[in-house]
């Protein structure tokens, strides 16, 4: 696998750009020495030899991507992500100026066979990550989900440092509590609201999968992962719910999309 034909250059149109600084602003799109990030965001380099299917052991991959590895909770699955740039951008207007690195998501799969050799290897883009676990899932590359109990996930609201989010998965559906926690305003404070609602699995439309956190988020031991849990339609918590989760917990909310998507076909 050549890495230069999958990491691709991260482009984005100059009119896009434009709907995120004020009328008057110069925007000037840069090419930049590329940059690497870990989850946690430390700067480190990618490995110089990728993973090679039915030659690379799961050793040589554990050791060389250690650093941007994630605990998946899968045993036949290795997921490291990295965060690349090539690109910043430049803006100004009279008298001030500023700009940044422009970031993009990249995430390493690797499975492998009984003898511990890499089976599959797979550079998936941020956007793709939510459908290429459910094609894992469909093609039995990862073993169903055990649903004859329920399986507890929990998380933090993005919006509130003390909001959170507790989901009990079943095969009918998601049991949804939400916690929130209101910013002080105008010396008042507004009690903490908890609201609890079962969510049937025909009215979860997807999952979305983004990058790491860009703060430290209090009450995780890893970097945690922005997931969006989306409805067909509205419920009592909205059509959407955006919150911090650990990496083996969106992969697990995916694969259970999945699993319960294929039950109701």
């Amino acid at each position: 696998m050549k890495r230069g034909s999958n990491c691709c250059s991260l482009m984005i149109p100059v009119v896009l750009l434009g709907s995120l600084f004020p009328a008057g602003c110069i925007i000037v799109p840069m090419r930049m020495k590329t940059a690497v990030k870990t989850p946690s965001g430390q700067r480190q380099a990618i490995p110089a030899e990728a993973p090679v299917a039915g030659k690379t052991t799961r050793q040589q991959v554990e050791e060389q991507y250690r650093a941007f590895a994630f605990d998946s909770g899968t045993p036949n699955l290795f997921w490291a992500q990295f965060q690349q740039s090539k690109w910043g951008v430049v803006a100004g207007t009279y008298g001030a100026a500023g700009g940044g690195r422009v970031w993009g998501v990249h995430n390493l799969l690797v499975t492998f066979d009984e003898k511990d050799v890499a089976k599959t290897v797979e550079l998936v883009p941020e956007g793709n990550l939510p459908v290429r676990f459910a094609k894992m899932q469909k093609e039995g590359t990862l073993a169903p989900l055990d649903l004859s109990r329920s399986i507890q996930l929990a998380g933090k609201l993005v919006y509130g440092s003390e909001s959170s989010v507790k989901l009990e998965l079943s095969s009918t559906g998601a049991t949804v509590t939400m916690h929130r926690v209101f910013p002080v305003r105008y010396k008042k404070q507004k009690p903490p609201v908890t609201t609890t609602a079962f969510i049937p699995s025909e009215r979860i439309a997807s999952v979305q999968i983004g990058g790491p956190a860009e703060q430290p988020v209090e009450g995780f031991n890893v970097t945690p992962l922005d997931l969006v849990l989306k409805f067909s339609r509205k419920t009592a918590h909205g059509k959407s719910i955006e919150f911090y989760g650990e990496p083996r917990a969106a992969l697990t909310l995916a694969r259970w999309v999945e699993q319960t998507r294929s039950a109701n076909q």
